[in-house]
């Protein structure tokens, strides 16, 4: 199984009193702008996945919609999960990810600092061994024999949004 972490994209600014409830906070104009780039350099890397999951805070959701649509996936590709939302940690995603794991390649759309504790989790089997930067619209691959506690992954790449733009 391929998995694929992404951050969202930029949003607006944490603690803005235009979105008192933080899962509302959308991405900005230049955070839907700078994130579709990051999907059309997902795409020259021939990234295809079965299923996006994505946390249903309204800037990872942005962030999914626009992969989606710049992967050409159908509407049920893409799919809400409240194993994303922040704080949640890896075992519920780990659950989420055995479901999936018939499909092949899945990408991941969710929050720092939690994400960086899900790759960690993911290559080491503990959430704080490895330091992981991944930055927003910034994404992660992964290659899973076996889900976790079970497997351990390979590190694919960590790439950077600016790597991921040069490549659209």
């Amino acid at each position: 199984m391929r998995v694929f972490i992404m951050r969202h994209g930029p949003a607006g600014q944490h603690g803005d009193p235009q979105y008192p409830d933080d899962s509302q906070r959308p991405l900005t104009r230049g955070g839907c702008k700078k994130t579709r780039a990051c999907a059309r350099g997902m795409q020259a890397l021939g990234i295809e996945p079965a299923r996006i999951l994505t946390s249903p805070y309204v800037r990872a959701r942005q962030t999914a919609e626009l992969v989606a649509d710049e992967l050409d996936l159908d509407d049920d590709a893409l799919r809400n999960t409240d194993a994303l939302v922040p704080g949640r940690g890896a075992e519920a995603v780990f659950e989420e990810l055995r479901k999936e794991a018939a499909d092949g390649t899945v990408v991941l759309v969710g929050h720092e600092p939690d994400l960086s504790k899900l790759i960690s989790q993911l290559l080491t089997g503990d959430g704080e061994t490895t330091q992981i930067d991944l930055k927003k619209a910034g994404l992660c691959a992964i290659e899973l024999d076996k889900v976790p506690p079970e497997g351990r992954g390979t590190l694919l790449f960590l790439m950077k949004p600016g790597q991921l733009r040069a490549l659209a």
